[in-house]
């Protein structure tokens, strides 16, 4: 487990523990499956997909509707 895995984990603990005590033992139930394969990231998601619409060029004075300056 490294640092930031240690963090989250002492952090979940103590966040838990204030919820579980505000509620009323009798209709708590929590399960935590730390087994459980991780879910993938939609690509929407990943960093590296550019969302601004200009393509492989990140000229902004370039406008978006033009072809990039290697096809003119």
């Amino acid at each position: 487990m490294n640092k930031k895995q240690g963090f989250l984990l002492f952090f979940l603990v103590f966040f838990l523990v204030g919820v579980c005590l505000a509620q009323s033992p009798e209709e708590l139930e929590f399960n935590i499956d730390l087994n459980s394969l991780a879910v993938p990231i939609p690509k929407i998601y990943k960093p590296n997909i550019d969302l601004s619409g200009r393509g492989a060029h990140r000229d902004i004075t370039w406008p978006q509707t033009l072809a990039a300056k290697t096809e003119i």
